[in-house]
């Protein structure tokens, strides 16, 4: 450390130390960024366009790398900002660190020295959090990532309090911890607890540092009263139940005759293992929406998403299924569970489930997914006839021939389905595809196949748009040497995700595989909430603009081209597709169900799978 340093020469001493490379954020002269001119830009300082696309391109890399993303605000109102990509950040269970600069009067109605404060504490009222979240239903997932999911996951942010009150709009994302700095002296410790902290509990944390803080001279470390020192160290222990338990989930598993698994982020760096369980019991292998990549789609028993957007082999197998083996998820919604009383259940997840009440599981095990099923399997008979697994492989075979007729359906001017349907052969083996909330998440788990080795990860905790191409870009950062393809709705033009296009411009050449592809599914249809459709923005003009490719597409014949085009080219590329809004025609009459039986597929002006959903059902889970 330099002689005399100041607090932001300490923190970024601090990231360094904990092998932190990139940090996204606002190039600004003030707050946590001012001493990077003194660094040499050491880490790297990622200058995205926003506060907010920063988050999201520190929750991206964090997905995509295992390693905890760090985002940081330069004042009051930009940290306000960082809130929705936080927000995303809490119920995928992945470890980011904020820093925030505030001046004294704001960073003093925040706790210091501690820790977030308990649910409930500095909130708003039970009346006032119920207006216009009724159907919100979030809950605490798990991650795709073999750092991510492990380790404990925080319970659900709480109600969404108001912008007057600072402390209790951090609390509710930071799960991790909260913490506000009074002195230089607190500085080392606090950063090294935040750190820990986001890797432990895969939440985020924040850590707020008073403008008249950053530039007073740090002390070299000592044992001052009152001090709190930390240290390097984020190990996560990685428990197994006793042998008890997986005598009695084995017995239970074997009893089953039809036999169906439900994996989620937690099982990220399971897959050998879910897979080996699966056939050796017989079972079909559902997957929940952010948990897309936990298996590769490839095996013919993996019926794919669970869930309102869901496939109908999925609803098939969980609904006719006699056992339920939950594998680090903890999708929330009964009503695509089993019926209660008819089939018995079991829960493997690497913490305690807060919303576990929701299903009535009758075994419930606190493991490392991986380590938990290798020790399970040595009590698993293989079982030489597999008619249930058999059956529902012969549902997923006739949906995915019923979803190619569906691309197939004549629109003006393009099928949305088959956009997404021709993407899916040109896949590269190692693509990073990122998604945003919306249609776009019905062709994105309909029509893609997620293979072996690729990665998915899709912005919809929030329901809004906006973070498919924030997470891509900081995707190519975790991963510079791999493609990234993010998957774009209408509504990313008004929440200023398309901006970040000028980011993958600035820093493509620091990438060893430049691609970036954006695809818009521009159906020119009204914006989010209903609002008056935008002016048909250029989107291809814009990305030409910036020194990037750009393709715009209107007809069924140049969508394939224009694919092939963009996974060859030098450097980020755009496509804009001019789709229509959903298929016209008819849809195909089809085999649909694990029993074999003659349905028909949603009506045209539905997404794929989109059935109806209760009141109060969330719009996924993990």
């Amino acid at each position: 450390m330099r002689n005399r340093a100041t607090v932001g020469d300490v923190l970024l001493d601090g990231l360094r130390a904990w092998g932190v490379c990139h940090v996204f954020g606002r190039p600004d002269p003030d707050g946590p960024v001012s001493a990077w001119a003194r660094a040499d830009d050491d880490p790297c300082l990622v200058g995205a366009r926003r506060e907010e696309t920063a988050a999201f391109e520190a929750v991206g890399y964090a997905t995509f790398s295992g390693h905890v993303g760090v985002c940081a605000a330069p004042s009051a109102p930009g940290a306000v900002r960082l809130l929705r990509g936080l927000c995303d950040a809490r119920p995928d269970g992945v470890p980011v660190v904020a820093l925030l600069c505030a001046d004294a009067a704001w960073a003093t109605t925040i706790p210091a020295g501690g820790d977030a404060a308990p649910p409930g504490r500095g909130r708003v009222s039970a009346d006032r959090a119920s207006q216009g979240r009724a159907s919100q239903g979030r809950i605490s997932p798990d991650r795709i990532s073999p750092g991510r999911g492990a380790g404990p996951r925080a319970p659900s942010a709480g109600p969404c309090p108001g912008p007057e009150d600072p402390r209790a709009l951090l609390e509710a994302v930071a799960a991790a911890s909260l913490e506000t700095v009074t002195g230089p002296e607190e500085v080392p410790g606090a950063l090294d607890r935040a750190v820990r902290a986001a890797y432990e509990q895969r939440a985020p944390a924040v850590l707020v540092v008073p403008a008249d803080v950053l530039e007073q001279t740090c002390p070299p470390p000592g044992h001052a009263p009152g001090a709190r020192p930390s240290s390097l160290d984020a190990g996560a222990p990685a428990p197994v139940p006793d042998d008890r338990s997986l005598e009695r989930v084995a017995a239970l598993l074997e009893a089953g005759e039809r036999v169906a698994i439900l994996v989620g982020l937690g099982a990220a760096g399971a897959a050998r293992e879910v897979q080996e369980v699966a056939e050796r019991l017989g079972a079909g292998v559902a997957k929940a929406m952010p948990g897309l990549d936990a298996l590769s789609d490839e095996l013919p028993y993996v019926t794919g998403a669970i869930g309102p957007l869901g496939t109908g082999p999925s609803s098939d197998l969980v609904q006719e299924c006699d056992t339920l083996l939950a594998v680090g998820s903890r999708f929330p919604q009964a009503a695509f569970l089993p019926p209660y009383g008819q089939a018995r259940a079991v829960r493997l997840d690497s913490g305690p489930d807060p919303v576990a009440s929701r299903y009535p599981y009758d075994i419930s095990l606190v493991g490392d997914a991986a380590a938990t099923l290798r020790r399970l399997l040595a009590l698993l008979t293989p079982r030489t006839e597999r008619p249930w697994q058999e059956r529902v492989a012969t549902g997923v075979r006739g949906w995915r021939a019923a979803l190619a007729r569906r691309a197939a359906l004549d629109a003006d001017p393009v099928n949305p389905e088959y956009v997404a349907r021709a993407l899916d052969p040109l896949l590269p083996d190692d693509a990073m595809i990122t998604c945003d909330a919306g249609p776009v998440a019905a062709w994105y788990a309909g029509h893609l196949r997620l293979r072996q080795d690729m990665r998915g990860a899709l912005s919809a905790p929030l329901a809004g748009p906006g973070g498919a191409v924030p997470y891509a870009v900081g995707a190519k950062f975790a991963h510079p040497g791999r493609p990234a393809i993010a998957l774009v709705g209408d509504g990313a033009p008004w929440t200023g995700g398309l901006s970040e296009l000028a980011t993958a411009a600035r820093y493509a050449d620091e990438w060893t595989d430049p691609r970036l592809v954006v695809a818009v599914w521009n159906t020119r249809g009204p914006g989010p909430c209903g609002r008056p459709s935008p002016p048909d923005a250029d989107h291809v003009a814009f990305a030409r603009s910036l020194g990037l490719y750009g393709v715009g597409v209107s007809s069924p014949e140049e969508v394939t081209g224009a694919w092939r085009t963009a996974l060859a080219a030098d450097r980020p590329t755009l496509l804009d597709f001019r789709t229509a809004p959903t298929a016209t025609g008819d849809a195909p009459t089809t085999v649909t169900a694990t029993t074999g039986a003659v349905g028909r597929l949603p009506r045209p002006g539905r997404p794929v799978g989109l059935r109806s959903v209760p009141p109060g059902c969330a719009a996924h889970g993990p």
